[in-house]
This record gives structure tokens, sequence and C-alpha cells, in this order.
């Protein structure tokens, strides 16, 4: 049985070389997304980069969602580096 997809809209309030900020402006099948703004905050260590999200609770969508960032986010280094990212296998 193919997944379900879930449409979320997000308006990018700041991006630079420190990260990225969002809200959540429409979600299809999740409430809690409404409204809540996401934090994307880059920060150097010693092996590399180090990426901090923020979301306000930690709840089952929390859980869900912290599953999928890291390969969201090798997908997006995967673009910038070769112009090919890779789609979310669960939503296919």
């Amino acid at each position: 049985m193919p997944s379900e997809t879930r449409l979320v809209t997000f308006q990018v309030d700041r991006c630079d070389g420190s990260g990225i900020l969002m809200t959540c402006i429409a979600h299809e099948n999740n409430a809690d997304w409404l409204g809540t703004t996401l934090a994307m905050e880059l920060g150097e260590t010693a092996t590399g980069t180090r990426v901090h999200l923020g979301y306000p609770a930690k709840n089952e969508v929390y859980e869900r969602c912290s599953e999928a960032w890291p390969y969201f986010l090798r997908s997006l280094a995967s673009y910038i580096m070769t112009g090919t990212g890779e789609p979310y296998p669960k939503a296919a």
C-alpha cells in the first residue's frame, strides 16, 4: 500500500550563513504544524557542521520528523553539490 503524501508549505523568514528560519503557513494533515516556526541553526564543529532543529513540541509529529530531517538535509547537500537531490522514499 503506498504511503500517504502530506503537503506542507513553509514561508522562509530568514536564510543566511547561520541557518534558516521558516514558518508553517499551510499543512494538509497536521494542525500542530500551522503557525509553528522551524529554525535550522548551523554551527561549526571540529568534524563538520552541527544542525539544530527547533520544534515547539516533542510529540508524535516531532518523533516522525526527527527521523526524516537527516535524510532531507543529506538530499539538500547533494542537490547543492550535484544539482540532484533524492525524494523521500516514504512519500513515493
